[in-house]
């Protein structure tokens, strides 16, 4: 052992001053275990320092990896955000579609676009926002990856397709608020539509026979020539007259040849005139719809037998009924029917 080594060394201290010399005298073996002991230092303090490094390193990428996380946190919570506005606007779009369709009585087929592809559909739309979402969980997990430089690559990636999706959701929601304003423009203008049909004029306001048609004719009491501004709808006394499209009363009373007369302005520069009633059964103000019962015929006035004289005025202006009478039936139904 070299503990017991005879091997030594002397050291001697000579100081510059008159001070007694100090002499020291070490064993071989002291020597190599203070040897030793100053290597085993440096190699710890080298370890201690390169772990130093290496903390200090991680703790920098935890740092950027907490931040990376936040930020992608505030992505995710956009996109959450995104996603239930983008299903609040498909429940819309969903809405004004079943309006669209129930006001025109169509089916559930989609449309083509101008270009003559087919438009993103509502169930489409949603399938898309529900796979970004249920995608957005598996990116939340993804942090929690096994090893930091596995963790940190995937958080980087992680928030990239998320940045990806957040543009893909900013355009489809811009997409829809286009179609949106675009069906509300087209709902309010199939309202009008079917308004203007509902109010226009058609059929006739009794069932019965043509007396006397719009025109120059005979005067059937003077017999002179004269214009008949309407036509003259014979049917037995009692029988219900009926509006002939939705609209408001605006007279309701005696007028003078006409005896008991019903005027009804249906808007769009539409009126219609009954005249010669046994009794009316509206007053002015009231709304009355297509088919609705104004009065019942009678032979008031100056007549020559029970029937309606029935008048269409358009602008002012009295037209010829008898194009109002023959209306198609299909168009009349379906502007009856979406009331």
């Amino acid at each position: 052992m070299f503990w017991r080594s005879k091997k030594h060394f002397t050291i001697i201290v000579v100081p510059h001053s008159e001070r007694t010399v100090l002499t020291v005298r070490l064993h071989l073996a002291s020597v190599q275990l203070l040897g030793f002991l100053v290597v085993a230092l440096v190699i710890s303090l080298l370890v201690f320092t390169n772990a130093y490094q290496q903390m200090k390193a991680q703790l920098v990428e935890l740092h950027e990896l907490r931040t990376i996380n936040r930020e992608q946190k505030h992505q995710i919570e956009f996109l959450t955000a995104q996603t239930e506005t983008l299903q609040d606007n498909m429940r819309r779009l969903q809405e004004l579609d079943q309006q669209l369709r129930e006001m025109l009585r169509l089916d559930s087929q989609p449309a083509r676009s101008p270009s003559g592809s087919l438009p993103l559909l509502p169930e489409e739309l949603a399938g898309t926002a529900a796979t970004v979402a249920a995608a957005t969980p598996r990116r939340v997990v993804s942090l929690s990856g096994q090893g930091a430089d596995q963790t940190g690559t995937v958080s980087r990636e992680a928030l990239r397709e998320a940045h990806l999706a957040k543009l893909g959701l900013e355009q489809v929601r811009a997409e829809m608020e286009l179609r949106l304003q675009s069906l509300e423009t087209l709902r309010a203008e199939v309202a009008r539509q079917l308004a203007y049909l509902a109010a226009k004029p058609a059929g006739w306001p009794v069932r019965g026979v043509i007396t006397s048609f719009y025109g120059y004719r005979a005067s059937p009491y003077s017999g002179t020539r004269q214009f008949h501004e309407g036509l003259d709808i014979a049917a037995r006394y009692g029988t219900p007259i009926v509006a002939t499209g939705d609209g408001r009363v605006v007279f309701a009373g005696w007028r003078s040849a006409y005896g008991l007369t019903v005027i009804i302005d249906h808007g769009f520069g539409y009126s219609t005139f009954y005249g010669h009633n046994s009794k009316n059964a509206v007053t002015v103000g009231t709304l009355v719809r297509r088919g609705q019962i104004i009065g019942y015929v009678g032979s008031t006035g100056q007549s020559t037998g029970p029937h309606v004289h029935y008048e269409v005025w358009i602008n002012g202006k009295p037209v010829n009924p008898w194009a109002y009478l023959r209306e198609p039936a299909d168009l009349v139904a379906a502007a009856g029917s979406q009331r």
